[in-house]
């Protein structure tokens, strides 16, 4: 998805232990009986790759080191061991593949309790066939329920490379549309899936996908009540209540929460000296092909209304300081522009509750969210209605 070129990692915490609060009764009584119910025995054969280090790295996490088990691979075969009290999305890496140090693709993939083998290629790790995990088999399933929206899709690329090509906005903008339109078929697909599995925590997984960015409250409300508790005590049941609470806080007609960071002359700016006119906070990087992409638009609007009451204020998830100038010149953003040059930890995307970019919140004259998300020309049109007299472009 376009939209989904940054995943931040927000807090911090070791979700590996995040459900074991809701074993049964009889559990709690027979610690052995509950431990031997929730191990697992990962074997995996490389082939063509006879000796190195496997990584099992855990994704449950807000740290931005996920934690790791590591074992050593000889004769191109590999074992993990150890507990596990529910799936959980993990990355596997080898060490070596793809020259040197490096590892190439990992494999990422569903661990679940009991017998699992994998068996892959050393040039095709990603492309692994897992067996006996069944969490695995349940996400791969719900996947290919997504085949005929992602075609579709896809369907769309040529013809929005073409319109690029020749700039012709009124086509971008209806394509953008269509993207968008599929991308709602899948986030009802999901929600269909989860209602109708509330046990599952793939569905709980898929939920924090592809809710996450512009999350709606109605919606999310209605899935983290049908969740079983066992999900909604998971890492990922956890998360899904987190992404409904910021909904709710950055929902339409709400307050923006206010913030203050420097600009790019380290000077503080706070959003609460933006009042009285309309203002953009806009989330982007300059390492996010999106987001460039989107600027000769911010550009175009913001010359027709600056001088009617409009302001846009950058908010950058960038960590090298000298990129970012580079990219607000080379964008000639001319508006306000922020950062704390922390990269996806950036205290304002936090708050916002930014999972990916671009992202942007468009505020009233008295700080109130009006609207959010705007893509292409979305935010000509939406100023063009609050903004009437402004000159034609």
């Amino acid at each position: 998805m376009t939209h989904s070129s940054l995943t931040l990692s927000l807090l911090s915490a070791l979700a590996i232990t995040a459900g074991a609060c809701n074993n049964s009764r009889q559990d709690a009584e027979n610690p052995k009986a509950a431990a031997a119910d929730s191990s697992y025995t990962l074997t995996g054969k490389i082939a063509g790759l006879d000796s190195s280090w496997v990584y099992l790295q855990y994704q449950e996490t807000d740290s931005m080191n996920a934690p790791s088990d590591s074992t050593r691979m000889q004769q191109g075969v590999f074992t993990f061991k150890g507990f596990i009290p529910r799936p959980q999305f993990v990355m596997l890496e080898v060490r070596g593949l793809g020259g040197n140090a490096n590892y190439g693709h990992p494999l990422e993939f569903f661990l679940d309790k009991g017998v699992m083998m994998v068996n892959a290629n050393k040039d095709t790790l990603y492309k692994a066939s897992i067996i006996g995990s069944h969490a695995q088999d349940e996400y791969l399933a719900l996947l290919k329920s997504f085949s005929p929206i992602e075609q579709a899709q896809s369907n769309l690329d040529s013809p929005y490379q073409a319109a690029k090509k020749t700039m012709d906005q009124h086509l971008l903008d209806s394509l953008l549309k269509i993207f968008n339109g599929l991308e709602q078929q899948r986030k009802d697909l999901v929600k269909q899936y989860v209602l109708s599995h509330p046990a599952s925590y793939i569905g709980a997984y898929e939920i924090v996908q592809y809710f996450s960015y512009l999350p709606e409250p109605g919606p999310l409300d209605t899935i983290y009540r049908a969740l079983d508790p066992a999900v909604q005590a998971s890492y990922y049941g956890k998360k899904i209540k987190d992404i409904r609470e910021t909904a709710r806080l950055l929902d339409i007609g709400q307050p923006a929460p206010d913030f203050t960071q420097n600009d790019a002359n380290d000077q503080p700016v706070a959003l609460a000296s933006f009042k009285d006119k309309y203002t953009l906070v806009n989330f982007w990087a300059s390492w996010c092909g999106p987001c460039r992409r989107e600027s000769p638009s911010l550009v175009k609007t913001y010359r027709r209304f600056k001088s009617k009451g409009f302001e846009i204020v950058g908010v950058s998830l960038d960590d090298n300081k000298k990129n970012w100038l580079d990219a607000i010149t080379k964008d000639k953003l001319s508006w306000t522009q922020l950062s704390d040059l922390k990269g996806g930890g950036n205290e304002v995307a936090r708050l916002y509750g930014i999972t990916a970019i671009p992202m942007n919140f468009l505020l009233d004259p008295q700080g109130h969210i009006v609207a959010k998300g705007f893509r292409g020309g979305d935010l000509e049109k939406k100023l063009a209605e609050l903004l009437p007299n402004s000159p034609a472009p």
